[in-house]
């Protein structure tokens, strides 16, 4: 041995036993510098990996060498006799580990010899020795093979048809698992790199034989055998469709059966089979929905939650993961990706086994499927709520810990997802989740009392907190902070203690100085270079959100003591590098701002500086080959050294809301400077992986643009008329122009529902403010009509999985759409209604279109299609008014049809589209001769209307329940009203206004208010005799509609920042000033029948 090599092996040697912590830093630079840059280390490299004593140090030759071959093998002159040594010395190696790094040494030279076809022989021998006489030999010749597929080294066109036909032998080798191991993995890289049509037809020949492998290897004990097989199985899901062809099914039922449910099988096995079936869940759920193996999927699901150990929660560690852990992940996954029939049907099927078995496991494994799986499925969880209540009630009342801390947790999501039906349950459940807290026997308990408590506040009626509980509540949650050391409970009732005073909003006022007091403390600024620990970090940062949210909640003025002191800080966090600060101050920020607007402008430079800052951040972590640690395997290891960086993800979802809220309240004039740059930023951040940057961006965009175009043109209301002929200011005419671009191009790549969603809901609140100048030129408008086509068509990619090979498989059915795909088609409806609202007569040459894609959610066969169609076509009478009139027989037929359905939701839109039609339409003849048709039918519906009340105070379920009662009586009377405006000698008035009276005040869509104030008023006018005789019922309307209003104004005088949700029954002001002329009509016809009620004393004067 030379001097080079013995240096370079004794220099190597050092790695593996160093004399110092320091050493093996020096020893690596000593390696890259002295001996790697000279090409003679690949062969001194290449004999030590074959020579030896230690396996060792063969394996640490072989992991350096192959890093060197790109750099200088083809500089080596014995580059023959090496390549033919590695084979012989490859074959001939004992220890596993070095035999399988030396194949990689002889993948990576092949990748670089095939390229110039400097090695032809090594496929030949390759096949030759895979089919040898000695196992030995065969494994190291598959090895090598699916090394080379792995490298990408092998020309599909010429050898992978030879290739496939040999693995479809290997796999089945009669003596050695190992071969096939090898062949499978060899298969796995074949499906996921060919194009090869022919071989795609002939793979799934190949998948039961691989099938067998994975079982051999699970039944031998081969861990790492059995792992790579797996793997497998879970990139092949990706690949292409028709590889699996119809095994699909088998594998699916493969891996829940056989592997993922039976608890004999090893925990890492089970886990394993479970990400297989995630991954078919997420990345084939068309595929599933197509062969109904939902119900099949929940209940084994349900299966491993109900035989969990209540501490495998509390396992964190996501290289010890429990199978519970994912089974919650798939149960979320399939609630919102597959429709409610397939997956919350067959969970409201187990539930009551699971709550009455009385056994804790089951029933904690009931709660924690609820807590997962209702925000996939809102509606069909709100249609069985009464149910639901009661098991919760009864998880909260249990004597075991677990099952009260499930409970608390389904409480607490279910009180974000229907947080109307929660909050009118609060006198039941507040004092069983005090009742917790008070007697908690851990810490567990008690935090989960508090997240529970958190939620249930906060979608409590703002007067109910105020009068029954704040009083005890808050003093209760301050005692608590003050009283415990545990800092992660701090947090929990710090939050809880937030959404108290979000609720009452000024009414929290008595309690704000001590909280202030309380809290304030827990806002520290780290020193430089100091580490603070994670509990206190959440701690800060949930008390920043919380100091946001009383700002809110007790106005600028009483918070503006407080508010340099929290900017200091929010400014020392933003120039940290602790996203655990930097999150909670951009939310911080997006909440001050709205407080103050234009008065916080002095700090926004900074704050747009670290918005900017975040979204320049990078989130994958690239490590340079060079950079490479000593030992490293650069291709094993591929994975360790890129890697994706969540909380940058998170922090950019965050600082762009923040960016949004920024563009929005400050002054124009004040944001104008940062617009290009803000512009520049939206845009490459709409192309961002991570979805809800993609939606935040829209929001930002979108919200900037009303913005400018509100402050350019202030309170005057637009008008419809297309294309759009006034003129934008400069800067707002180029906002415009640079989201419609960006906008655009999302409608033609976006693949996710949710992000779909904000952009028709955006657009729909853009085209609502600002009018026809949103839509465009021609080829503007035309690209949004075809996203709206293509959404309510669901032939949009963001209604697809990817892998849709099965073209008309999926037929049309109540079955079809997810939750959240209605959703998305819902709000494509709500875009094509504002487009006509904005387009005024020059919608009507594109009605017919758009009558046409409505006409099949008209005549589906699912109930809530049939509504959304309807009352899609009602909402188009309302906003194009008399330019319908032509449509008016179709329309009618459609309406009428409606008012016959069976279902109450489809009837109630079916009142509402007759009612707009009879008031809007030119063919009165028409409408008008139809009343004696359609009067019975909504009298039918009232009726219909009080039956189902009656059954909603005996019993809960169904989907009639899911529909709002109150909107279908709101929407049969505002139809009447709009009848007997049109055509009054056309109705029995006196029956007809009786019965109406009898039905009001509404509680519900108070839009219907509007016709019917003014019906009355103008009977009134008229002099009536039904007015006269029904005084008093008018009275009872005009007391309970301005004290339900007063309440409303109260409520949003009360807040700094408004709530959407707060409409009251005289929220709209022609409504309401109906309403104040009928009641002066009343006293100036009967002197102090109104003013004798105070509430009407108030508007009179």
């Amino acid at each position: 041995m030379d001097q080079f090599a013995s240096e370079l092996e004794q220099t190597l040697g050092q790695v593996l036993n160093p004399s110092n912590p320091g050493a093996i830093r020096q020893t690596t630079e000593t390696l890259r510098t002295g001996f790697y840059k000279a090409p003679e280390s690949v062969p001194t490299l290449i004999h030590i990996l074959q020579s030896h004593p230690e396996p060792q140090m063969r394996q640490l030759a072989g992991v350096e060498v192959r890093k060197l071959i790109p750099r200088h093998w083809e500089g080596l002159s014995n580059a023959p006799e090496l390549r033919q040594s590695l084979l012989t010395s490859t074959t001939a190696e004992q220890n596993d580990l070095v035999r399988h790094t030396s194949s990689r040494v002889i993948s990576m030279i092949a990748s670089v010899d095939m390229e110039r076809n400097a090695w032809p022989e090594l496929l030949p021998t390759l096949v030759q020795t895979a089919q040898a006489s000695k196992s030995t030999d065969r494994e190291v010749a598959v090895y090598i093979l699916f090394t080379l597929f792995e490298q990408g080294s092998i020309d599909e066109e010429t050898h992978l048809a030879q290739l496939m036909q040999l693995l479809a032998t290997t796999i089945s080798d009669p003596e050695s698992l190992q071969v096939r191991v090898s062949s499978v993995l060899a298969l796995g890289k074949i499906a996921e790199l060919t194009s090869n049509r022919d071989v795609v037809s002939q793979f799934e020949q190949v998948i039961p034989p691989m099938v067998d492998v994975l079982r051999a290897t699970v039944a031998s004990g081969d861990e790492k055998g059995a792992s790579q097989v797996f793997e497998v199985f879970t990139d092949l899901v990706l690949d292409d469709p028709a590889l699996l062809g119809n095994s699909f099914a088998d594998l699916l039922q493969l891996m829940v059966s056989e592997f993922a449910v039976p608890e004999s099988v090893d925990i890492e096995h089970r886990n394993a089979a479970l990400q297989v079936v995630y991954n078919m869940v997420r990345f084939r759920h068309k595929k599933i929905m197509a062969l109904k193996y939902g119900p099949t999927i929940t209940k084994a699901c349900l299966h491993i939650l109900s035989n969990a150990d209540d501490d495998e929660d509390d396992d964190e560690d996501d290289d010890d993961i429990a199978p519970s852990h994912l089974s919650l992940r798939i149960l979320e996954l399939l609630a919102s990706d597959l429709p409610p029939a397939q997956v919350l049907a067959p969970l409201f099927e187990v539930l009551p086994q699971l709550f009455s078995s009385g056994d804790p496991k089951q029933a904690r494994a009931g709660f924690l499927a609820l807590s997962v799986m209702v925000e996939g499925a809102p509606d069909f969880v709100s249609g069985e709520f009464d149910t639901i209540m009661n098991y919760v009630v009864g998880g909260l009342q249990s004597n075991t810990s677990a099952v009260q801390v499930a409970a608390l947790q389904a409480l607490g999501m279910l009180s974000l997802e229907l947080s109307d039906q929660v909050g009118a349950l609060h006198e039941t459940l507040l004092p069983l989740v005090f009742g917790i807290m008070d007697g908690a026997t851990s810490l567990k308990i008690g935090r989960a009392a508090c997240i529970a408590l958190d939620a249930i506040i906060e979608v409590i009626d703002g007067e109910v907190i105020t009068e029954k509980y704040l009083s005890a509540l808050a003093p209760k949650l301050l005692d608590l902070i003050d009283n415990t050391n545990d800092t992660d409970l701090k947090s929990r009732v710090v939050g809880a203690l937030s959404s108290a005073a979000f609720t009452s909003g000024r009414n929290f006022l008595p309690y704000f100085e001590r909280t202030i007091h309380t809290i304030s403390k827990f806002i520290v600024v780290p020193k430089p270079g100091e580490q603070l620990d994670a509990d206190v970090l959440k701690l800060c940062g949930t008390t920043l959100d919380a100091l946001g949210t009383m700002c809110a909640a007790v106005g600028k003025q009483n918070f503006a003591p407080y508010l340099n002191s929290a900017m200091d800080a929010v400014g020392v966090y933003l120039s940290s590098d602790i996203s655990e600060l930097r999150d909670p101050s951009f939310v911080f920020i997006s909440v001050v701002v709205k407080v103050y607007r234009g008065e916080v402008s002095r700090y926004m430079d900074g704050v747009l500086k670290a918005i900017f800052d975040t979204f320049d951040q990078l989130e994958f972590e690239e490590t340079d080959g060079d950079d490479m640690a000593i030992g490293a395997e650069d291709a094993e290891d591929a994975l360790d050294n890129f890697k994706i960086n969540g909380a940058v993800a998170m922090e950019k979802e965050l600082a762009c809301d923040c960016l949004a809220e920024i563009a929005h309240n400050m002054p124009p004039a004040d944001f104008a400077p940062h617009v290009p740059r803000t512009l520049d930023a939206l845009e490459e951040l709409s192309e961002h992986f991570y979805e809800e940057i993609r939606r935040s961006t829209l929001l930002a965009m979108w919200r900037m643009f009303i913005a400018y175009y509100v402050g350019d043109n202030g309170s005057k209301t637009w008008s419809p008329g297309y294309p759009f002929q006034g003129q934008l200011t400069p800067v707002t005419g180029t906002i415009l122009k640079r989201i419609q671009k960006i906008t655009n191009l999302m409608f033609g790549v976006e693949d996710e529902c949710k992000v779909m969603l904000t952009a028709f809901q955006c657009l729909t609140d853009a085209i609502r403010t600002c009018g026809p100048v949103v839509l465009g030129d021609q080829e503007n408008l035309e690209v949004l009509m075809t996203a709206v086509y293509e959404v309510l068509g669901k032939t949009h990619q963001c209604l697809q999985d990817g892998f849709d090979e099965e073209g008309g498989e999926h037929a049309d059915g109540p079955e079809e759409l997810t939750e959240l795909e209605e959703a998305v088609a819902e709000t494509a409806m709500d875009v094509t209604v504002q487009v006509a609202s904005a387009m005024g007569p020059q919608f009507i040459p594109i009605f017919p279109s758009v009558a046409s894609i409505l006409a099949k959610y008209i005549t589906s066969k699912s109930a809530s299609e049939r509504a959304l169609g309807i009352g899609t076509m009602a909402e188009l009478v309302e906003v194009l008014k008399d330019n319908v009139t032509e449509y008016t027989g179709q329309l009618l037929e459609v309406f009428v049809a409606g008012l016959d359905d069976k279902k109450l939701a489809v009837r109630s839109v079916g009142a509402f589209g007759v009612g707009m039609l009879c008031f809007h339409s030119g063919q009165t003849d028409l409408t008008k001769s139809s009343y004696p048709t359609i009067l019975p039918k909504l009298q039918g519906l009232l009726k219909k209307v009080d039956k189902e009340e009656k059954r909603r105070e005996k019993s809960a379920g169904g989907e009639e329940e899911t529909y709002n009662d109150q909107r279908s009586l709101a929407n049969a009377c505002g139809c009447v009203a709009r009848m007997v405006l049109k055509h009054p000698d056309a109705v029995p008035l006196d029956q007809v206004v009786s019965v109406l009276l009898e039905r009001l005040p509404l509680k519900d869509a108070f839009e219907e208010n509007s016709p019917i104030f003014n019906l009355i008023l103008q009977l009134a006018q008229q002099q009536h005799p039904v007015v006269a005789s029904h005084i008093q019922d008018i009275l009872r309307l005009l007391v309970a509609s301005f004290t339900e209003q007063q309440v409303v104004d109260q409520r949003l005088a009360g807040r700094s920042v408004g709530n959407g949700s707060d409409v009251g029954p005289l929220s709209d002001p022609a409504t309401r000033a109906n309403a104040i002329e009928l009641a002066k009509f009343l006293e100036q016809t009967q002197p102090g029948v109104a003013s004798s009620h105070q509430v009407l004393a108030a508007v009179l004067h």
